[in-house]
This record gives C-alpha cells, sequence and structure tokens, in this order.
C-alpha cells in the first residue's frame, strides 16, 4: 500500500460512509479489551477516586474500546484474566 503525500487525497470505495470518532471507537465495546501497562502514581493523577493503591508500582489497566477503564489490577494475569471473564478480545499496549 502506498503511503499517502504531503496534500493528496484518499479516495473512499463507493458505498462507503463517514462514521464519527463517537462511533468508531464505539464499534469495539464489549468485544475488545486494551490492556495498558502503567505506574501506580499516574493512576492516582488520572483516576483520583482510585484508593489504596501504593505509589511506584507497576500497574495494569484494562480499557473498553472506547477508552473507558474496567479495572486496574496488579498484574498482566489478573488483567488477562478479567477481560476473559467479560469475553473480551485483549489487546496490549505499551
Amino acid at each position: 500500500m502506498r503511503k499517502p503525500t504531503k496534500g493528496s487525497k484518499i479516495k473512499r470505495s463507493r458505498g462507503t460512509q463517514r462514521v464519527s470518532q463517537k462511533k468508531f471507537l464505539a464499534l469495539g465495546i464489549g468485544k475488545v479489551g486494551y490492556i495498558k501497562i502503567m505506574q501506580s502514581d499516574d493512576v492516582m493523577r488520572r483516576y483520583p477516586e482510585v484508593k489504596n493503591i501504593p505509589l511506584g508500582i507497576k500497574v495494569f489497566g484494562l480499557y473498553a474500546a472506547n477508552g473507558d477503564p474496567i479495572a486496574i489490577v496488579d498484574s498482566k494475569a489478573r488483567a488477562v484474566h478479567h477481560a476473559r471473564t467479560k469475553s473480551l478480545s485483549i489487546q496490549i499496549l505499551h
């Protein structure tokens, strides 16, 4: 596939429709989960309602396809298990 050059336009195939970002992100809800490796300090800043996480440790966030948080856990195995209990296909982000 050729990379678009500056000023080039991407052509859409006939019969395709534009989808809003909100609708695009909703496509995988209930189907895809993302696991993101984070530091507990970042979790505490991003989600002040989260309590009792020791500072300075690695944690694993499980997120829905649209980016909504599902769970913050202490191991990759627990994040994978949590995703599987919700029948989510898993993608790991670095």
